[in-house]
């Protein structure tokens, strides 16, 4: 065969490569939405293919470049996505017209992760989520109190005992965050407490290995060569700590205050749907960071459930590894702007100061927890520079139009997949005055209510918000509650003074994080 014919058909491969990989420009152009020009392959995500920006960073990058736009084009690889820069056209999205965006764009190979609430479409959506959203409303999130505060507990000790053998105690802060984390689940959702903190637990070994997957998940390649997240020790470990769990309460009447214990009320129809307006007036802060769901199913009948075991393993996964990863992130940011901004704090530690003088001697309360001001605008706050998510998602399921104002409509076509870019709408001084400052105090009383409704979203928006907002919040307060009661929170030689994220999907630091604690006389 000559070079000539070799040539022809390696040219010709390439070609075909590039027709079949070419990003769909005109997808935005017959819409006449602004975009930025893709290339073949990658579209807009050539740096994260290089491993020189995250997928947050490029997101932002054009989110300031289209500044004077509501919505743009974005090119996923090949995939067109429009990003909506707009509160109010998300307001839309995500409330008043969600009936015609109702689903996710999750979709997995992954057997069991097609069973996550997540995942879920539609009416089965609708099902899994009236369900499963009871097991962290406000009255079961509080059963769980009393663990969150022995697992808090159970970390200060640690770290004192640790300061006891040297008197500059120097912490890798995501490292024990994440070993806090992995504990909280182990105790509250699982039932079976670990110490992640002193021994090489199993649970923390499965955390680590499924950690690294996590990371590259969300790319492409995992999904043209079907590269599994499940392998047979987490499902082998999932089966034990959900399935098999659940049945030996069932065969010996055992009941738990933990996650697994309201699942299993969830399977039995037991759990009662929280109505509108029906809240503990403790909680009440909470509700601005999600709005309270309004279930689909008469809270008087509630349902059993016919979910297979793959069903109830998923929803034992979720928690695992959401509730995992994320509340790692967010104690390990929240823990590092307190020690970078001292004065904060110090105001934190005087509202703490004045609220175990009140206690005298005793534990914190939840009554107690929920009435610190300035530690609930100190957590607004992290979530806002930092939130769990980066960005959320919609497809859109039919033809609609969404008016914005008078005489200005916006349509959108079924199968269009849209981008809500959270970190960048937080960052924006449209909404946010000097937003890469730490300052608690823009969720003051007086400030909060100036702040638009759909410019905070550290969970998302909307009915598909994160479940499990309060049960993150409570954890975090707790945990920063006792922390500060003991130590105070210091930058060392080895502290980043700047924060960069790692060039990947997730939202996740760069930096290894160190501080100093100092023990508190």
């Amino acid at each position: 065969m000559s070079f000539l014919v070799i040539y022809s058909i390696f040219c010709g491969f390439f070609y075909f490569l590039y027709i079949k990989f070419r990003p769909n420009v005109e997808f935005f152009k017959k819409r006449k939405i602004l975009y930025e020009s893709p290339t073949a392959f990658c579209g807009n995500l050539n740096e994260l293919a290089m491993r020189k920006l995250s997928f947050c960073d490029i997101v932002q990058m054009l989110y300031k470049k289209f500044d004077n736009e509501r919505i743009f084009g974005f090119f996923n690889f090949t995939q067109p996505q429009i990003i909506i820069r707009d509160p109010q056209i998300i307001q839309q999205i995500t409330t008043t017209h969600f009936d015609n965006f109702i689903n996710r764009t999750e979709s997995f190979h992954d057997g069991i992760l097609n069973h996550t609430l997540p995942a879920q479409k539609n009416q089965h959506w609708r099902d899994m989520r009236n369900a499963v959203s009871p097991i962290f409303n406000a009255k079961n999130v509080k059963s769980l109190f009393d663990l969150m505060l022995e697992n808090s507990e159970s970390f200060v000790d640690y770290c004192k005992n640790l300061h006891n053998d040297d008197d500059e105690l120097i912490i890798d802060v995501k490292d024990l965050s994440q070993k806090f984390t992995i504990n909280s689940i182990a105790s509250c959702v699982f039932g079976s407490p670990s110490d992640c903190l002193r021994k090489n637990e199993k649970i923390y070994r499965i955390a680590t290995n499924l950690k690294s997957k996590l990371k590259f998940f969300k790319h492409q390649l995992y999904k043209i060569f079907k590269i599994s997240l499940i392998d047979s020790t987490l499902r082998s470990f999932l089966q034990q700590k959900v399935i098999d769990e659940i049945k030996l309460r069932q065969l010996k009447n055992i009941s738990r205050a933990d996650v697994i214990q309201l699942l299993l009320h969830a399977k039995e129809g037991q759990l009662h749907h929280q109505e509108i307006n029906s809240y503990d007036k403790s909680d009440a802060t909470q509700l601005n960071y999600a709005e309270t769901i309004e279930f689909d199913v008469n809270p008087k009948r509630p349902k059993q459930t016919t979910w297979s075991d793959d069903d109830f393993i998923a929803q034992g996964l979720i928690f695992f590894t959401q509730g995992h990863e994320n509340t790692t992130n967010f104690i390990t940011m929240l823990i590092y702007e307190l020690a970078k901004n001292f004065d904060v704090q110090m105001e934190l530690m005087d509202e703490i100061d004045e609220v175990n003088e009140s206690l005298n001697g005793r534990k914190i309360s939840h009554e107690f927890l929920y009435k610190m001001k300035f530690l609930d605008c100190v957590v607004s706050e992290a979530l806002r520079l930092w939130p769990p998510m980066s960005t959320t998602n919609r497809i859109c399921n039919e033809n609609c139009e969404i008016q914005i104002d008078e005489g200005h409509k916006i349509a959108f076509d079924k199968g269009d997949q849209l981008i809500i870019p959270i970190y960048a709408i937080h960052c924006d001084e449209k909404f946010f005055e000097n937003p890469k400052v730490f300052n608690p105090h823009r969720f003051d009383d007086e400030n909060r209510v100036k702040i638009h409704s759909n410019s905070f979203m550290p969970f998302g928006n909307g009915k598909r918000s994160c479940i499990a907002s309060r049960y993150v919040l409570q954890e975090a307060k707790l945990l920063i509650f006792n922390l500060l009661s003991q130590f105070t929170l210091e930058m060392c030689s080895t502290t980043p003074s700047n924060i960069e994220l790692n060039e990947s999907f997730e939202f996740d630091v760069k930096e290894t994080i160190f501080i100093r604690l100092r023990a508190r006389n």
